[in-house]
């Protein structure tokens, strides 16, 4: 039941667009570089931006559907579960606010599929 009412938020356009102008606005800080194991302080900020919208959207959206709902209990028993117990989309978003590791991966993976899609556009223009 609350996977599915987690499902019907996430699926929601309004939430999607929120999440993609997150994303698009942070995406651009992260850098994949071998070996270079700091995290710039933009890191942090954006990892907080993003925490923020997500835990105030998940809440207000699921306390509606489920009164007794409890971000903070939820984010424990989030954070106690081991990663391969955790699988699919769904807990991708879930752990991506609670995990900051799991966070600036999206974010990299955001950032790296949004240029893949822009190459093709420069090659036009040779």
């Amino acid at each position: 039941m609350f996977v599915s009412n987690v499902i019907v938020v996430s699926s929601d356009p309004e939430f999607q667009h929120q999440q993609q102008s997150c994303l698009e606005r942070h995406s651009e800080v992260f850098e994949n570089s071998p070996g270079d194991g700091e995290n710039k302080l933009e890191y942090t900020t954006a990892f907080n931006d993003y925490t923020h919208f997500i835990e105030t959207h998940l809440e207000e959206s699921l306390k509606k559907k489920i009164p007794t709902f409890s971000m903070s209990q939820f984010l424990c028993l989030l954070g106690s579960k081991k990663p391969d117990e955790l699988d699919g989309e769904i807990f991708d978003l879930l752990i991506s606010f609670s995990s900051f590791l799991h966070f600036k991966e999206l974010m990299l993976d955001y950032k790296a599929v949004s240029w893949s899609l822009l190459i093709p556009q420069f090659d036009n223009c040779v």
